[in-house]
């Protein structure tokens, strides 16, 4: 400064003016630092008209600006902003803003996309989380749009889907036996048809074990069909249709609806012997002794010799005349060297088959008068005591007819 006073005294006045306009600007200068400073205490933003050139506006072209600087108003150049609202930003014009709440909506979680926002329809195929849930596309539930996935693991026609797929909802989509309608299989384990009910629980249920009620203890129910035959009396174990028939107690042992005598295979029955021939041998066999197979000719029974010409099995072997091994014997041996039966004479053997013959029923005659004279009071209490005479009478007469043959020859 000393430099320039020394250059400017020739020109005294025109310096002194100088030097007054460089300390105003100083001053000045100082005065918009102040202010800005002073404003920034306070935290409020200088008004607009001071903001680009404080000094300017407060020193130079507003009195009311010095006034309020030299008193320390500084709220005149800044004074305190009036109460806004929040800022609330919604970039996609959604409907929901960033500030989430405090503009009244729940946050815009994607305030880039507008059909991204919270409780929006989760569009499953843009590849966006479109209601904020984190899941995106198929793997949000409440997805709309998906393609229809139909899955039936196991066959049977029903799909796990359900409706969506065209069939009502498979249950149980692992086992092929059990699908909405299925018929119920009572021995599986395994609800089929998807009614909660498993096996016999399930009214609808086929195959189910049949209850056989068995009272006595047999082995056989009194409920027959699916149990196997019926127990007439499930109350006796004696009784039942495995039973043998007992001939003389009056119950239907075996339950064929058949009693005593009147069933066939009845057992421990009185013995009857049917002899209509009188010749010893009943046609019944087995306990009345040899069986006579034929019932109506008294000549031919098991004790008969067998004529070896005449076409008749007579002594009840199945085997007639040359057939039977008696007329196979000694067929070389002369007439003379063989039984009388078997001579070739035909005229002697049939005069020894008289012979024979008319004996024997003489003889048979006169045992059979004997033997009812001296039977007469067992033949009234038994008829297999008559039986049994008959047989011996059948002996003897076999036995006569030999000892007369002898006699004759």
């Amino acid at each position: 400064m000393k430099t320039l006073l020394r250059k400017c005294i020739p020109l005294l006045s025109v310096c002194t003016s100088m030097l007054l306009g460089m300390n105003q600007v100083y001053a000045f200068t100082s005065m918009g630092n102040k202010i800005v400073t002073q404003c920034d205490l306070l935290g409020y933003p200088l008004l607009s008209e001071y903001a680009d050139d404080t000094c300017d506006a407060a020193c130079h072209r507003n009195s009311q600006g010095q006034d309020a600087y030299s008193s320390g108003n500084w709220e005149y150049f800044c004074p305190e902003p009036i109460a806004q609202g929040p800022i609330c930003t919604d970039a996609d014009n959604d409907g929901f803003y960033q500030e989430g709440m405090d503009c009244g909506t729940p946050v815009d979680f994607d305030d880039n996309n507008p059909n991204a926002f919270p409780g929006a329809t989760e569009d499953c195929t843009d590849g966006v989380d479109n209601n904020g849930d984190t899941l995106v596309d198929a793997d949000d539930p409440k997805a709309v749009g998906c393609p229809v996935n139909c899955t039936d693991a196991d066959n049977d026609g029903y799909f796990a889907e359900g409706e969506v797929c065209g069939t009502l909802s498979d249950f149980n989509d692992d086992n092929a036996n059990a699908y909405p309608g299925a018929p119920e299989d009572c021995t599986d384990g395994v609800d089929n048809d998807g009614n909660r009910l498993v096996d016999a629980a399930d009214p609808n249920a086929d195959g189910c074990p049949i209850d056989c009620v068995d009272l006595d203890g047999d082995t056989y129910s009194a409920t027959g069909g699916e149990c196997g035959p019926m127990d007439c009396n499930d109350n006796d174990p004696l009784i039942n249709p495995g039973a043998e028939e007992h001939c003389t107690d009056r119950l239907d042992n075996n339950c064929n609806g058949l009693i005593d005598t009147a069933d066939m295979n009845a057992v421990a029955c009185p013995l009857t012997c049917t002899d209509l021939d009188g010749d010893g041998y009943s046609i019944e066999g087995a306990a009345c002794g040899a069986m006579d197979c034929d019932d109506a000719n008294e000549l031919v029974n098991p004790a008969a010799l067998e004529i070896c010409d005449d076409g008749v099995d007579n002594n009840c072997d199945n085997r007639t005349d040359a057939s039977d091994s008696v007329c196979q014997t000694n067929s070389d041996v002369d007439d003379d060297d063989k039984p009388w039966w078997r001579k070739r004479n035909r005229k002697d053997r049939a005069d020894n088959d008289h012979r024979w013959n008319r004996r024997s029923r003489d003889h048979d005659h006169d045992d059979h008068d004997e033997d009812e004279d001296d039977d007469e009071d067992d033949h009234r209490s038994a008829l297999h005591d008559d039986d049994t005479n008959h047989r011996d009478r059948s002996r003897r007469v076999w036995r006569y007819s030999w000892r007369s043959r002898d006699r004759d020859d």
